[in-house]
């Protein structure tokens, strides 16, 4: 299954790049991270080869911050606007998105 190189969110296109895993782990001390000033998420190249369920948990746990970061969420910390930002941003990613869809069903 080929790993799709962008995301399609609201009206923006983040860029989804991997990298080596001795660069994210031993260097950065992480397996990912979203830079919203470059609009770009870096995953971890071999979580992301394995395909499975801890590639998949990665990958969506980054869009997480791209979504924190584009509804502001730091700025209203309710239950409600949280769940409500994140749950309408899963089904818009996944109905936008349809190789990362693909994808996301070869992990699991």
């Amino acid at each position: 299954m080929v790993f799709p190189n962008k995301v399609e969110f609201l009206h923006t296109e983040v860029q989804v790049k991997l990298q080596d895993s001795f660069m994210s782990s031993e260097v950065c001390d992480e397996q990912g991270s979203y830079h919203p000033q470059k609009n770009v998420i870096f995953l971890d190249r071999d979580i992301i080869e394995k395909q499975n369920a801890d590639s998949m948990a990665l990958v969506w746990h980054e869009l997480c911050h791209v979504i924190f970061y584009y509804y502001h969420l730091e700025k209203s910390l309710t239950e409600e606007s949280v769940v409500n930002a994140m749950s309408n941003s899963f089904c818009e990613i996944l109905k936008r998105n349809k190789q990362l869809k693909k994808w996301c069903d070869g992990c699991l």
